[in-house]
Order: structure tokens, then C-alpha cells, then sequence
């Protein structure tokens, strides 16, 4: 469907006081087309979507799932597509879950992005950098 195609973005590694150098990723990366929801946007084609709709909780049992919603209650679904942290999925699901115990058991580490605008536009060295400190991995 032509929703998707190759990244060819120039990735270089940058260590503390050494020259950006090239990097040739070991694997194809891929970006969708015309725009990074234009995937999501055709997968949900035909499929009932609900946006801006808190779950507050996720009861049931398995292949009868029940999704509450303040006063509105879902289903019966067969399955349920639990996204949020696990922390937050072990807070919706029902106790009675299989995983629920894993679930409440992951550890997180949080994740940091910064998205900058610059008010003039130096010339582009590189589209990402993978990069060699404690606080920062990557750069795109």
C-alpha cells in the first residue's frame, strides 16, 4: 500500500571530544508515508475507535473482558490490548489476571525527549547520532 518506506537518514556515533563518525545501522529502519500516522490511520480503517476515553477499569474474565468507562460499560471482548506502562495496566486489570503479578512487578526507567526549534537553520550533518554518554543515547 506504499504506506511505509526505507529511512536512509546519515546516523553517526558521537563519543565526548571525538569526531562524528558515520555508521552504517545494521538494520533497515522504516518510516511511514506521507506522515508518521498515515500507518496507524489506515490500520484502523473500519475498526471502532474510541478517542479521548478514560478507562478506569478492566473486568471480566478471560475471553468475557469488560472495559468500564465512568458510567459506560464495553464488551464482552475476547481479548484486550493492554498499551499503557505496567505499572498503569496493573492498576485497570483485575486481580484475577494470569500476569497481573508480573505486571505489578516490572520496574521502570524513565525516558526523556526534548524537542527543539531552532530560530535559524544550520546546515544538517547528520538526520540521528547514537551517542556515547550516561544521560543521552540518541539524538535525531
Amino acid at each position: 500500500m506504499g504506506l511505509v518506506k526505507p529511512w536512509t537518514g546519515d546516523v553517526v556515533s558521537l563519543t565526548a571530544g571525538g569526531p562524528a563518525r558515520h555508521v552504517v545501522p545494521s538494520t533497515t529502519r522504516y518510516v511511514a508515508v506521507p506522515s508518521m500516522t498515515a500507518l496507524t490511520k489506515a490500520m484502523a480503517k473500519g475498526l471502532d475507535i474510541r478517542l479521548d476515553c478514560r478507562v478506569a477499569e478492566i473486568g471480566g474474565e478471560p475471553g468475557r473482558w469488560l472495559i468500564h468507562s465512568g458510567e459506560l460499560v464495553e464488551g464482552p471482548f475476547d481479548w484486550i490490548v493492554a498499551t499503557a506502562p505496567a505499572p498503569q495496566s496493573a492498576a485497570l486489570l483485575p486481580a484475577s489476571f494470569s500476569h497481573h503479578e508480573t505486571l505489578r512487578e516490572v520496574g521502570m526507567h524513565a525516558c526523556f525527549t526534548l524537542m527543539i526549534k531552532r530560530n535559524s537553520h544550520p546546515p544538517e550533518l547528520f538526520a540521528a547520532a547514537r551517542v556515547s554518554d550516561p544521560v543521552i543515547g540518541w539524538i535525531a
